[in-house]
């Protein structure tokens, strides 16, 4: 909450609704529902979906909590996009070569990100 109120997503003003609205769902989402969720095999964005359908369709407040959904569904699945790059800077950039500049490396690690993409791309077209 403090993180979203500093990156001025929502305002200090707001606390009181974010709760609320938090009350709301947290009575609709019940355990039994996860439950069935997770047997039923129902895909995260269907869940949101449905939880917003039911807040849509009983006229409840969702504005706040719409806002911190946004800000999560931004957040990457996975750190293996960095994980990628440090690997590829570790086969560039060794003890051997310890003289290579940043920029250089950079332009290096840039081109080659631009080279597999463009590779990927070709491929999956």
């Amino acid at each position: 909450m403090d993180l979203l109120i500093e990156q001025k997503f929502i305002s200090s003003s707001q606390d009181t609704g974010v709760f609320d609205e938090f009350s709301l769902i947290s009575k609709y989402i019940t355990a039994q529902k996860i439950y069935a969720w997770n047997t039923g095999k129902i895909p995260t964005e269907n869940r949101r979906v449905e939880v917003f359908t039911h807040f849509n369709a009983n006229d409840l407040s969702q504005v706040n909590f719409s806002i911190i959904i946004e800000y999560i569904l931004c957040l990457p699945g996975s750190n293996a996009p960095v994980e990628r790059v440090f690997s590829l800077m570790n086969k560039i950039w060794s003890s051997e070569k310890s003289q290579l500049g940043v920029g250089v490396l950079k332009a290096i690690l840039i081109t080659k990100g631009i080279s597999t993409n463009h590779v990927k791309s070709s491929i999956l077209t």
